[in-house]
């Protein structure tokens, strides 16, 4: 019995010090092999500072650390930086890497991630960075293609922090920008269907339409519970909340998306509204001139979208 005890504490030490070693040993190696496959598939230049492995902080989960991302565009936005996150981190639940019932993702964390999104005049995006594949699509037999995918996604923890988002449209004159995003969402989308919960937290957001700015520094704090189904890809929504500067909004209805065409019942209401608060949503630029304008009153909104699109 000691011989077994003593056998069994040495095979816990070796694993135990090969989880610990083996990381530091085939980081570099890693990284190297990583930066080399990205730059392979994207039209644009991905860089990180740098990549840590780890098989022992989250235990039996791995967890992958990625800092100090950028992603630099190529012509004709040469030198533009369309992405760069502070740190990314993903831990992976090592028992699904030996089933095979798929691979489980169980955490994301997203922090710092600035994402500068442009569009020129001519319809040129900077976000189609994807190289095109030169070999032909192969076409699958029918029992193939309904195969479940072996990469399943389940959501236990994701979030978003401290993100900036700014997009800008030469072709129209859009622009929209929100500094800073947090976010935060749990849900599991390796089924057909599941509850997705959402907190989500932006400030400063900022909307110009032809030159004319509709909004600009609102904040906007939303509670969301969504039933995705994702078979169908119809996606129902019920007891939401949403606050935009002092307006509280409720959001109830469903959207379902198509191939060419989105097909949705949303309704939008607020029980009460102080005139005041309406006001707030104005842009400065256009209050300037009534510094001194004292609003007083209530009214209810209520609004809806159905049909298709």
């Amino acid at each position: 019995m000691k011989k077994i005890v003593k056998i069994v504490a040495i095979v816990v030490a070796v694993v135990l010090v090969a989880a610990f070693v083996a990381p530091m040993l085939l980081r570099g190696k890693i990284a190297q092999i990583v930066k080399r496959e990205a730059n392979e598939m994207l039209d644009a230049r991905v860089d990180f500072e740098k990549l840590d492995i780890c098989l022992l902080r989250h235990f039996p989960h791995a967890s992958v650390e990625l800092e100090g991302l950028t992603v630099v565009c190529a012509a004709p936005f040469e030198g533009d930086t369309l992405a760069s996150v502070g740190r990314i981190s993903v831990v992976v639940d090592l028992m699904s890497l030996f089933g095979d019932s798929g691979y489980e993702v169980t955490k994301l964390l997203v922090d710092k991630a600035h994402l500068h999104a442009r569009k020129l005049a001519d319809g040129s995006v900077n976000w189609d960075v994807m190289k095109p594949s030169d070999e032909p699509a192969e076409e699958k037999e029918p029992a193939e293609a309904d195969e479940p995918s072996a990469f399943r996604l389940r959501m236990r923890d994701v979030r978003l922090s401290e993100a900036v988002v700014r997009y800008k449209d030469d072709s129209t004159g859009m622009r929209a920008g929100v500094d800073p995003l947090d976010l935060r969402l749990s849900g599991d989308l390796s089924g057909e269907r599941s509850d997705f919960d959402l907190r989500l937290e932006a400030h400063r957001l900022s909307y110009a339409a032809g030159g004319v700015a509709l909004l600009r520094d609102a904040d906007l704090t939303a509670d969301v519970t969504l039933d995705a189904d994702l078979k169908n890809k119809r996606f129902t929504f019920s007891d939401n909340r949403l606050i935009l500067n002092a307006i509280a909004l409720s959001l109830d209805g469903w959207v379902a998306l198509a191939d060419d065409r989105t097909e949705m019942d949303v309704r939008v209401n607020s029980s009460k509204v102080e005139f005041r608060d309406v006001l707030s949503l104005v842009p400065a630029f256009y209050t300037r001139d009534f510094e001194n304008l004292t609003a007083s009153g209530q009214l209810t909104l209520d609004a809806w979208a159905k049909g298709v699109l």
